[in-house]
């Protein structure tokens, strides 16, 4: 799904650009356990309040097929895909499917609910479908071999399944009474205790809630509080007696409908970059560059050898528009160079399509071909290092343009991390502007950096006091910063080992929570124009 950032120039005008489909990923943080669901009809991965029970989202799951039920299992949220017979394994932060595994056995069938033992063996049930034999089937199945055997037909369509925290784990289940010998004013709403062995259920009490919707979910809490997802709202369930309680009946609903399953996994977030936008002047010192590092997803865990990561760069100035009206003063004809930590230059483009067919292909593949001939894209497949993004102009033209990086690669153990941006700040339109995005179900601490005077001496007409403010997506301003020794936060600046040498530089410390945000670097009067660097760093 293509972003839009709002970013804002010093005159307090709104501006929109494009932003990243796959952004590049800096340090992944992890948190406290979040109560998290799957919404089947729209393939949502959902945060909820266990206090409210209102729902926020996450992100759309990445693939067609529909999630049916979620367990959380290793750190990974699951979820079974009905259309596919495959348990897909998803992530916490963006809820990409990260790989799938396809359970041995003929014709599964998961549209009730599944659940992931601390050992990986799990459990999938199915509601009442007349077209199987048996018509409600449980499945224990190992998340580890993929292999699943058929238990039992349950007799009753079992909505939701979860595991609780003792040892062993004993396994329960929400789901219709049997209709054959309950009375009809009763047909819904049970708890029942189930025989892991022979999936025989017993019947613990009902729930005294009227349940009509067959899309339920169930899941234990760290603290061994049982939640159930009936009919789009959330509710407590006393294990002794079956009783459910809804945690606030000020709540609606959950926001969301189809919530067809519940699990606790532990919050993630990702600091992502998206792009910057600045005015390029010439092919001196006034271009615009980007920075970026390839290093280890996990410090504690050395990629394999010859991993790489695939990143898709471009460079966009005749395209640029604001609210669909071409924006006035782009750079006419930008050009890319890739460039190592030496200084050797790896990759250049000029025109995106002088690139082979091949390339153009993984380009237009990608959703990422520019709309103007004579802007560039580079696609380069990186080892761990430093590299640098040069944008300028050919025949050292001038004007705004915008460097986007775009991590198009899951796995291989490699991160995209410590993004910035130099280039040359003046008033009005050609401020430095930075599109952030904060991914994932938790917040995340970032420190901003805008220098200008510690450039002296590498650069020529360093800003001489630099101004950094932060918007939100609804363009609400949520940071700013003039001289960072004013900051309340100094003193965590100064031990993150980010303190500025000039105290004219400025630095925002705060906590984002997930969304897009646009970081604008503007210069003080008398002397708004010069040289500068914008910085984010990752402070979890």
């Amino acid at each position: 799904m293509k972003k839009l950032i709002f970013a804002a120039a010093t005159a307090g005008v709104l501006v929109l650009f494009p932003g990243l489909t796959s952004s590049a990923r800096a340090q992944v943080t992890t948190g406290d356990q979040v109560l998290f669901g799957v919404t089947f009809f729209e393939n949502q991965i959902i945060k909820i309040d266990p206090t409210t029970g209102v729902g926020t989202l996450v992100n759309y799951i990445s693939q067609p097929e529909r999630g049916y039920g979620l367990a959380s299992f290793g750190g990974s949220l699951y979820t079974f895909s009905p259309i596919t017979g495959t348990l897909d394994q998803l992530s916490a932060i963006d809820a990409r499917v990260l790989s799938s595994t396809a359970l041995s056995v003929a014709g599964l069938r998961g549209e009730g609910d599944l659940v992931i033992g601390t050992s990986g063996e799990g459990f999938l049930a199915s509601a009442f479908d007349p077209s199987l034999a048996p018509t409600h089937p449980l499945y224990r199945f190992n998340v580890n071999t993929g292999v699943a055997v058929l238990l039992n037909d349950t007799a009753v369509a079992i909505d939701g399944l979860a595991l609780d925290n003792g040892t062993p784990q004993t396994l329960y289940a929400l789901g219709q009474a049997d209709a054959g010998t309950a009375a009809p004013s009763s047909i819904d709403a049970r708890l029942y205790s189930v025989d892991q062995v022979t999936g025989t259920l017993t019947e613990i009490g009902p729930i005294g809630v009227p349940k009509n919707s067959p899309i339920a979910g169930l899941t234990f809490s760290p603290d061994g509080t049982l939640y159930g997802a009936i009919d789009d709202k959330l509710y407590t369930i006393n294990t002794t007696t079956g009783a459910a309680t809804i945690v606030d009946a000020a709540t609606p609903d959950f926001s969301y409908s189809s919530v067809s399953g519940l699990a606790y996994a532990t919050g993630a977030s990702v600091l992502a970059n998206l792009s910057s936008r600045a005015h390029v002047i010439g092919g001196g010192d006034e271009i615009l560059i980007s920075g970026f590092i390839i290093t280890a997803q996990d410090p504690t865990v050395p990629p394999a050898a010859g991993a790489t990561k695939e990143l898709i760069i471009r460079g966009l100035g005749p395209s640029l528009s604001i609210a669909g009206v071409p924006l006035t003063g782009t750079l006419a004809n930008p050009t890319l160079s890739l460039r190592d930590v030496n200084g050797d230059e790896i990759a250049f483009n000029d025109n995106w399509k002088q690139n082979t067919p091949a390339v153009q292909a993984e380009i237009e593949a990608a959703g990422l071909a520019p709309t103007d001939v004579r802007e560039s894209v580079i696609i380069a497949n990186l080892p761990a290092g430093t590299y640098t993004a040069i944008l300028k102009g050919v025949a050292d033209g001038s004007g705004i343009a915008l460097e986007e990086v775009y991590d198009v690669q899951e796995g291989n153990g490699l991160k995209t991390a410590n993004l910035s941006a130099r280039a040359e700040v003046a008033p009005g339109d050609d401020a430095l502007i930075s599109g952030m995005v904060v991914e994932g179900s938790i917040d995340k601490r970032v420190i901003i950096r805008g220098l200008g005077p510690s450039l002296a001496g590498n650069v020529p007409n360093p800003l001489a006091d630099p101004v950094l403010t932060a918007y939100d997506v609804n363009g609400l301003q949520v940071g700013m910063n003039d001289s960072w020794m004013n900051s309340p936060e100094a003193a965590d600046i100064i031990a993150a080992g980010l303190a500025p040498s000039s105290p004219k530089e400025a630095v925002i410390d705060r906590i984002f929570v997930p969304g897009t945000y646009t970081v604008v670097l503007t210069g003080k009067n008398p002397n708004p124009s010069g040289i500068a660097l914008l910085e984010e760093y990752d402070r979890d």
